[in-house]
């Protein structure tokens, strides 16, 4: 492993590291959806979570685990959905000790790799991309 392989290594698992623990979802921001009045108190009452182990991001409302990994050295920083050993999907994102904001756009129909957004703003998406915008926070526990 070269130098620059085993610095990138250490920085993507402290990224990572910075991501484990539960964190609620206070905004949920889809191509042509708005959030209910319902669905944003559900937000805000923390009723969504998402919980990030050093692999796998576990979303509260049905359980769903997907795996996931880092790639920071693109700008923006890359999340990739894994399953089975290959990408389906890559948001981009944002993270600071309290919030974490990604975009993440579907998993192409036609097979091919996985694009991330192009802007953290869904109202630019691409024609087709249908990208959802999660801001999260960290939950404390009290």
């Amino acid at each position: 492993m070269t130098y620059t392989e085993a610095r990138d290594s250490r920085l993507t698992k402290l990224e990572a590291d910075q991501l484990v623990g539960t964190w609620s979802v206070i905004e949920l921001d889809q191509v042509g959806h708005t959030a209910t009045p319902d669905e944003q108190a559900y937000f805000e009452d923390g009723g969504y979570k998402i919980t990030f182990t050093d692999t796998e991001m576990i979303h509260s409302p049905d359980g769903i685990a997907m795996e996931y990994r880092l790639d920071i050295n693109r700008n923006p920083k890359v999340l990739e959905y894994v399953e089975d050993g290959r990408v389906v999907a890559r948001a981009i994102y944002r993270l600071d000790d309290a919030t974490f904001e990604f975009v993440v756009g579907r998993q192409p129909q036609d097979g091919t790799h996985p694009n991330p957004p192009g802007s953290f703003a869904i109202a630019d998406a691409a024609s087709g991309t249908f990208p959802t915008r999660f801001v999260l926070k960290r939950q404390v526990d009290d």
